[in-house]
């Protein structure tokens, strides 16, 4: 058996001549008796198409083929044909040779349709495509604010109505009022009007298919985020003021925005709600929390721990009282305007293990390593960070004078009642803390 094959580049060269020649084979049989069936070997097969030549063809349409047998003098042969398909998912040919093409989501890509008589076969070459019809943008009209987003999507379709899988390019027409990312989030930069377009790219010949959608930018950012500002610690009876930041999403600082404050112990310290500023009243933590409005009446809130301690006067003792192991109890050093050198000791109390610390750069000492703070480096007095004493025991001494003393401030004081965190634990009780300024 031979088999002609169409290959689709020799097919494009195929003249109408040629499907009346195929016609030609057709009436010959009506004249010719000795090509009755059975009569000649050597058959071979043309499969033509009948209109306008084409190979590529688009889902939910139907193209009509035609087989002529012929022998090898031209001579159509009058033998049965049948006509099959590689793939019928993608295009399925009846009895008489009309190819119809499939229109489920799997349809798309290369199928071969084969005629078979008389011992021979022919077949022809269909590439069957699966275009983007339409492209629909939603939503097709958005409203945001700068910096704001917004998330388009583009549902692509065939000519049938299916669902095709294709790649999308997002495009805006002015980046400086509001750009789009590959995945077709639109984020608004300034105020204004622009168009977004999404374009399917389609496959070979089909031209790629678009549609658009507008969004107005209009509107300051929103507050995102909200961070306050301000010292920390302090001692009772100070005031501290504090200051607020509000920033849009992307970090940008939203101007003119007003906060309203508030302290989460007001027994601790205090705060003017329209201000900001703190009064510190007595020994404790508190939350300091400023509310700003996000722009379309949403709270935005930040916050900030302040420390309230006793102030330690120069040459006044303060008693410890009981510190529990691990914990620290803060006094307020008071630095006069122009500096001090500064000292400070306690005595050996009636029990317990705790260490002296100055910090200057932190509200907080350093935690304890397995061994306790002396296996951790010093703090030395000598350096800007602060001062510690580790000494066994509860007495401890520390000093920062000459060219170490301490500039104008309120710094704090913290004993901590040692503990390793696991075998060893020590309160700390009846300690008393003496400061001695020195201008």
């Amino acid at each position: 058996m031979k088999k002609l094959s169409w290959p689709a580049t020799r097919f494009r060269r195929v003249t109408a001549n040629a499907v009346v020649l195929a016609m030609a084979f057709v009436a010959a049989a009506a004249c010719d008796e000795s090509t009755g069936p059975g009569a000649v070997t050597g058959v071979e097969i043309v499969v033509l198409p009948v209109g306008t030549p084409t190979t590529d063809l688009v889902r939910g349409t139907s193209l009509q083929l035609l087989a002529a047998p012929h022998d090898a003098n031209d001579q159509f042969v009058d033998v049965p044909v049948t006509f099959t398909s590689s793939d019928p998912a993608k295009a399925t040919v009846d009895a008489d040779g009309t190819v119809t093409i499939g229109t489920g989501a799997a349809a798309g890509g290369d199928v071969t349709i084969t005629a078979t008589g008389g011992g021979a076969s022919g077949t022809f070459d269909l590439n069957v495509q699966h275009p983007v019809a339409t492209v629909t943008v939603t939503p097709p009209t958005s409203n945001i604010r700068q910096e704001g987003t917004v998330a388009l999507d583009a549902a692509l379709v065939d000519a049938v109505g299916a669902t095709v899988t294709r790649t999308v390019t997002w495009t805006s027409s002015n980046a400086a009022v509001a750009t789009v990312d590959a995945s077709g989030v639109v984020a608004g930069v300034a105020d204004g009007t622009v168009t977004i377009t999404a374009t399917a790219d389609n496959t070979g010949d089909v031209p790629d298919i678009s549609n658009t959608a507008t969004v107005t930018v209009a509107g300051a950012p929103l507050v995102a985020s909200v961070t306050v500002s301000g010292n920390s610690f302090g001692g009772n009876g100070q005031t501290i003021q504090m200051t607020h930041e509000s920033n849009a999403a992307s970090g940008t600082e939203i101007t003119g925005t007003t906060a309203t404050w508030s302290s989460s112990a007001t027994s601790v310290a205090t705060v003017d709600p329209a201000t900001g500023l703190v009064t510190l009243v007595a020994e404790g933590t508190a939350n300091i929390q400023a509310t700003v409005d996000n722009g379309i009446g949403t709270n935005v809130q930040g916050s900030l721990t302040v420390r309230s301690a006793p102030v330690l006067v120069s040459g006044v003792g303060q008693p410890s009282g009981t510190i529990a192991s691990g914990t620290s109890r803060y006094w307020a050093l008071i630095v006069p305007a122009g500096g001090a050198g500064i000292s400070v000791t306690t005595d050996d109390g009636t029990t317990g293990d705790g260490d002296l610390f100055l910090l200057v750069a932190n509200t907080n000492p350093p935690t304890p390593a397995a061994g306790g703070f002396g296996t951790i480096p010093p703090i030395l007095c000598g350096t800007p960070n602060g001062c510690f004493s580790g000494a066994s025991g509860n007495a401890e001494s520390m000093s920062r004078t000459g060219a170490n003393a301490l500039a104008a401030g309120t710094y704090p004081i913290a004993y901590h009642a040692w503990t390793n965190g696991t075998s060893f634990t020590e309160d700390v009780t009846g300690v008393t803390l003496t400061a001695t300024i020195t201008p």
